[in-house]
């Protein structure tokens, strides 16, 4: 008669996986709302892009963004001051915006994210 080997994971490993996993989640759970905020900023650059003029002033530009984020409500988590506007050939402009999003994990630790747009409008 052959002995029969017992498979499976201990219970302390079970706690140790599920550990793991709950610290995932959170973490998960913490960045996701940074990469949401971003989704509705992509939109208001596509809109930018798409009802924009060329002849708009920088000034023009932030208030067009100002308020799309203002409608979306993340008007108060993303800095501006950031957003770059410069000519391009044919009357147009070339606006970029590169900022970075901070989630915190745990205790001190902090994700930090980091987006681009780019657009350009005639």
């Amino acid at each position: 008669m052959g002995y029969k080997q017992q498979r499976g994971m201990t219970f302390i490993g079970l706690l140790i996986t599920a550990s793991f996993l709950g610290v995932l989640i959170v973490a998960g759970l913490n960045v996701l709302p940074l990469y949401l905020d971003d989704q509705k900023m992509s939109n208001i650059f596509r809109s930018l892009e798409k009802d924009g003029s060329g002849d708009m002033t920088r000034h023009d530009i932030v208030k067009f963004i100002e308020s799309r984020m203002y409608i979306n409500q993340i008007d108060e988590k993303i800095d501006l001051d950031g957003i770059k506007v410069e000519p391009t050939p044919g009357n147009g402009k070339r606006v970029v915006f590169e900022y970075e999003g901070r989630a915190p994990l745990i205790g001190n630790l902090d994700a930090v994210a980091s987006f681009h747009h780019e657009v350009v409008i005639r």
